[in-house]
């Protein structure tokens, strides 16, 4: 490679230089010249301190769009292809809603199956209790605290008694589940309930990071992982304070996976599940689509555990959800937007009473 070239390349690469000093190892000569680049980084960074000229920008452009095809694609699809599950036994997996529906399911299959130590955060203590009892009695692992997610002192109380809890010790997981379904009109939502639903969903879940992301920054290893829902890519009708809610938790999910990129904290790990709505008893109205049945509760449980083992940045449950609210969504115009909104039947039911319904 020309040396000029490779300076002209990497000044505009800026930190992408490193990505390719790990990919291109075949070429020793380029591995060379990439380590003496590195120090010219910074520098074009102080120069570019203003707005960069237009030639500049197209450059940046050019270098960005090089290593986008050239090797950030296909670094992760050798990722995605060769993606190994880790193990999780002994480690210490902290669920907050783990007392029922979701969170009950995920504290079994991974104390029961997988043989980690759950720890069960909740206000329900009698369904927690129950939880744990019947884990241990399988021979497994399991504790319980009550909690209110929405209290960032109560969340910090039980971090720290796990933390001096010699059976337990560090959390190398946390899961975000606890949520609650608040759904109406945009007019018919009480006060106390869009409070509640924001409170629990969003809150709940920026408290629960913030009571255990200190000691897994300070060691550079955990992983924190986050229920969201396909909600969070499609409000509604009915759904302005839930959807609104679960579009809060992805903004919090990736604002925290950027700001631990640009720290080089590159131990803590991040997952966003989004699944589609799930058998449990959350909430009363009843969903509908010409193409999606209710996801059965197991299957969903297996999504979610496979993508905390896998590591995966976000899961959506189906997959295919990935598609419609990536690729196809953001072009659509309006006319386009609800006319594929009325041919899939995305829609909320009128309110029903039965012991089954569906929501993440």
């Amino acid at each position: 490679m020309n040396v000029r070239l490779a300076i002209w390349i990497t000044d505009w690469f800026g930190d992408s230089a490193d990505l390719y000093f790990e990919t291109l190892q075949a070429d020793v000569a380029y591995f060379t010249t990439v380590s003496r680049f590195q120090t010219l980084v910074n520098k074009s960074s102080a120069r570019m301190a203003g707005r960069p000229s237009l030639g500049a920008r197209i450059a940046r452009t050019i270098a960005y769009l090089f290593q986008l095809l050239f090797c950030s694609i296909w670094k992760d699809l050798f990722h995605s292809l060769s993606w190994k599950r880790k193990c999780v036994q002994d480690q210490v997996i902290v669920i907050t809603g783990g007392a029922m529906g979701i969170g009950k399911r995920l504290a079994e299959m991974f104390a029961l199956e997988y043989k980690a130590k759950v720890v069960i955060l909740d206000q329900n203590e009698a369904e927690a209790l129950k939880t744990v009892a019947g884990i241990r009695d399988c021979g497994a692992t399991a504790h319980s605290f009550v909690c209110d997610v929405t209290n960032p002192d109560d969340l910090r109380q039980c971090a720290a008694k796990i933390a001096e809890n010699p059976a337990l010790g560090k959390a190398d997981i946390i899961i975000c589940n606890a949520g609650i379904s608040g759904f109406g009109l945009i007019l018919d939502v009480s006060d106390a309930m869009l409070k509640k639903t924001l409170d629990v969903n969003v809150l709940g879940v920026f408290n629960t990071i913030r009571a255990f992301l200190g000691p897994m920054i300070s060691r550079n290893q955990g992983h924190v992982v986050t229920i969201g829902s396909i909600c969070g890519f499609a409000g509604d009708v009915y759904g302005s304070a839930y959807c609104s809610s679960k579009y809060a938790v992805r903004g919090i999910m990736e604002s925290l996976e950027n700001e631990l990129h640009d720290r080089d904290i590159t131990g803590v790990k991040c997952t966003t599940v989004y699944p589609y709505f799930t058998e449990t008893a959350m909430v009363t109205y009843e969903p509908t689509s010409t193409f999606y049945n209710v996801i059965p509760l197991d299957k969903c449980i297996s999504s979610i555990v496979d993508a905390v083992l896998k590591e995966k940045r976000t899961s959506f449950i189906p997959s295919t959800f990935f598609f419609i609210f990536y690729i196809v969504k953001p072009f659509l115009s309006k006319h386009s937007f609800f006319a594929s909104r009325k041919w899939l039947n995305f829609r909320y039911g009128p309110p029903i009473v039965k012991t089954a319904a569906a929501v993440v």
